[in-house]
Parts: C-alpha cells; structure tokens; sequence
C-alpha cells in the first residue's frame, strides 16, 4: 500500500516520542523545537479532523460520540434522523431495541479493555418506534470518548463490509490523537499551547499542572502572577506566549519568578513562539517551561560564597595568587599563568590588567622561578600542599603555602616577614657581640633556665675561679663566702631567676 501524508505524520511522531523518552533534551532549546513539532502535528491532525466533519456530516451514515459511561456527546444529522431528537445526554443503549443493550454493553467493555477498534451487529430502536438493524464500528480504547460508526443495513446485503474509508480515517485520527497526547505528556519539561489570534490557552501537560501546583489550570492568561528578575510584575500581554500569539515572536530562555498555587514562588526558564499552517497563517503559540528553582538557589549561594570569599581575598593583609599550570607534550609542569591576584600581590606584581594572563617566567624570570616551578610539580602529583620560608625581591622574607585548588590550579598564599627577619638578624648580632665583650672582659655571666633545665655561663669561668664551669646554679654558692650567702639570696628575690 502506497505510503500517505498521514502516514508520514504517524512514523514522525513515533521517531520523536523514540527520540524523547531515550534521552531528555539538552536544553530549553531542544524543548522548544519538540514543542513547535507538536503543535505543527497538532494543527495537520486539526485539519484531518475537521476533513472528517466534513465528511461525517455530509454521510448517510451515522456517526455518534459518547464518553466513557456510553452517553451521547453529539452526533451528525444521519444518526440525528436515524435515532431521534434530542441526542445529548442520552445513553446510546437507551436508543437500542432492549434485546440489544448487552451488545452495547459488550462493545464498551472491549473498548476499556484496550482493544482499539470493534465492530458487530446490533437492533436500533428508530423515532417511530420501529426496529433497525444495523452494524456499529466503535473506536477510543480506555477511558475517554468513544465514536460510534452506524450503518444501516439494507435489505438487499445480507453483510457489510467490515473496513471502509471511513473506518480507517475514523481508526488514523484517533491513533493520530492519542501519540500527540502521549508525546506531549510524557515530556520532562511544561508544555503549553494556546490558540491564535484569540490567546486563549487551550492545552497543559501534566508536568506544566505539577510545576503550578494545580490540577485545574485556567484558560486565561490574566489569572497568572510572574515577576521579572528586577521584581517588576508580568502583564498579561508581556508573557512570552502572549507575546508569541500577538506579532509572531520567538522568545528563548526567558527567566520568570511565578506563583504557585500554593504560595510558593519558582523561578522558570520559558522558551515560546508561533506555529503557523502551510498558508503561513498563525494557527497556535507553544511554550516549553522548564523549573530551574534548585539552578538558581545554587547559582545564588555560590554568588554570595563568591561575595563573601572575594572579600576575603581582596582585603587579606597576605599575598594571594591563583596560578593555572603549563604543561608540555610530556605533561611536565614547565610554567604557570597568573590567573588572579589580590591588592597586596599586585602591589609587588604590577597593574592586574597587565599581569592577568601572563606566564609567571615572563613576570619574574625562568631562573628566579625554576625551584618554584620544581616544587609546584611535587605539589600537583601528591596533591598535598607545601609550607616554606623564603626570601625574594631583594632579600625580602616570606612564609608561603602552595596548594593545589582543581585541576591544574594552584593557590598560592605568602606572608611577609622582612621586619621579623631583620629583628632575628639584629638579635643574633648584638648576642654575638656580648659574648665577645664578656670573653674581653674579666667578668663572668650565666644564665639558668628551669623549665628547659639549661644553663649558659659566658667569660673567662675557668681563668677567673680556677676551675671549670659548674652544671646547676646552686653549685656557684661553693664560689660564695659564707658570709655573703644571706645577701646573694636576698638580691635574688629582687632580680629574679639567677642571672
């Protein structure tokens, strides 16, 4: 059989619902481009189910739409003339002669067993009363509406032919009807459709209805509360959608704060724009809307992390750098590039225009640089950070710490201790020249600590008492006289420990 249109149709949809539930869309864009397909398919099954109106109502065969329970919705004028008037609201086995209702009642228990089409043979009860038989073919699988095809057998065929035309179109939009339905509902993201020019929305998916927080979602667009990201609230004509159906927009990765049913507020990503018909005529607008509440609570807490630590980093009183490795073909660190650095580095450094991005040779030279670069290479291969004291720009001191912060990002934090530095130098000198001056000198000088147990004596101990140095203080007390022991203690309680 020669393939059709509609056939065409079928196999397309069925590729994207493939496409859809093996693997979710990358982005809102993706979405948005499902969303235009649907509603395009959508408008192309509108147009075969107005065809089939038109057909339907032009038949000599009566066809009748029930819902689930079997009670007419509407009907074309054949089953109008056929059954009677008026239709809406009756049950159909109501109109049937009362030996066949249990077949009506059979027919619809197939179809809510899943059985997408049935047919057979039933006694109509015509308006004067009289019986009719004739074939029924029904069709809409589960619970929703059921359509019912009924042909009046003439008395010169003994049988109908079980497939019309009719019967397959019948069979194809509704097939057509329940893949767009299951495309659209089984989408991860909230789809709606609205009509045009009039803007009323006339379609939610069930994802859309659990985003808002509500089953019974309006038609209006004017019953919605958003605000931009300034806190400015949305009009009604400022919604994508709305904007979509009035001159023909295409609106992508709009962020919206909008109010939930509940009272809660979500922020969304919507993404939204016109179907047209092959005339080029608007015929609907769709929107994809995705929940990026958890996105943005993130992206805020890693703001305000990123607030708080700049902060830190800006008003250190250390110096603070963020250097990103330099690699060659072996994978050996060879150099770094000074991705960052705070007020007091770029006080030694240089201007952080003209720093950042640079090669860290390029800054301070291969050679200064080649026992840093060594270390760095220890420091990435073990990730675990060194502490160490060095000297640099003319014989000024630092502590520094490297430490690895991701991938080929290393942090490099030094405090500089020059005054310190100095302060040590200059003590160990004048300690120097002490103990020149006392060995110079005929005098002797110690000094006892307790808590270490050590005791330092300087001069000439040796020459002076003729004797070698004693180990513990209490021994310089056989170098007293008796007579002055009483006053050496009492100096003591004024002076301190024995110095």
């Amino acid at each position: 059989m020669q393939e059709t249109p509609l056939d065409q149709q079928i196999q397309a949809v069925r590729q994207r619902i493939g496409e859809l539930t093996r693997e979710v869309p990358a982005d809102p864009g993706d979405l948005l481009r499902a969303a235009e397909y649907l509603a395009a398919a959508a408008t192309r099954a509108e147009e075969e189910r107005q065809q089939l109106r038109d057909l339907l109502g032009s038949s000599p065969d009566g066809f009748v739409v029930t819902d689930a329970d079997g009670r007419i919705v509407d009907a074309n004028p054949a089953a109008a003339a056929l059954l009677g008037e008026p239709l809406a609201g009756t049950l159909l086995a109501a109109c049937c002669h009362p030996d066949a209702q249990p077949d009506i009642a059979r027919m619809l228990a197939d179809l809510r067993a899943g059985r997408a089409c049935v047919s057979g043979e039933t006694t109509l009860r015509s308006r004067n009363g009289t019986p009719v038989r004739v074939a029924i073919t029904a069709a809409g699988c589960g619970a929703g509406e059921k359509r019912w095809l009924i042909r009046e057998r003439p008395p010169e065929h003994p049988t109908l032919p079980e497939s019309t035309e009719q019967d397959r179109l019948l069979a194809r939009v509704e097939e057509e009807r329940s893949l767009l339905q299951a495309i659209i509902e089984q989408m991860p993201e909230g789809v709606v459709i609205a009509e045009a020019p009039s803007g009323r929305l006339i379609h939610y998916n069930e994802q859309l209805r659990r985003m808002w927080g509500r089953p019974d979602m309006p038609r209006d667009i004017r019953a919605f509360s958003g605000l931009r990201p300034d806190g400015r609230p949305y009009l009604p004509e400022e919604w994508p959608i709305a904007r979509s159906v009035a001159s023909g927009e295409v609106v992508r990765d709009e962020e919206i704060r909008i109010l939930r049913a509940d009272g809660t507020w979500i922020y969304i990503n919507v993404s939204s724009a016109p179907i047209h018909d092959e005339s080029g005529i608007m015929r609907y607008a769709v929107a994809v809307l995705s929940d990026v509440t958890d996105r943005k609570r993130m992206e805020e807490e890693l703001q305000a992390s990123e607030e708080k630590y700049r902060g830190l980093f800006e008003n250190s009183s250390d110096s603070v750098e963020i250097y990103e490795m330099v690699r060659d073909e072996h994978g050996e660190i060879v150099d770094w590039i000074l991705r960052d650095a705070n007020p007091v580095s770029r006080r030694d450094l240089g201007r952080l225009d003209e720093i950042i991005g640079r090669r860290i040779t390029e800054l301070l030279g291969t050679g200064v640089m080649a026992e840093y670069i060594a270390r760095s290479r220890e420091i990435m291969a073990s990730g675990v950070g060194q502490k160490y004291e060095h000297s640099f720009w003319n014989n000024r001191y630092y502590i520094s710490s490297n430490f690895p912060i991701g991938k080929d990002l290393l942090g490099g934090v030094s405090t500089e201790i020059t005054d310190r530095k100095r302060m040590e130098e200059e003590l160990r000198l004048q300690q120097q020249r002490l103990e020149l001056a006392l060995s110079a000198a005929r005098m002797i000088a110690w000094d006892w600590e307790p808590a270490a147990g050590r005791l330092r004596i300087s001069g000439d101990f040796e020459g002076i008492y003729g004797r070698p140095p004693f180990a513990r203080p209490e021994e310089r007390l056989a170098l007293v006289h008796p007579d002055d022991i009483d006053r050496l203690r009492a100096e003591e309680e004024h002076s301190g420990l024995y110095h």
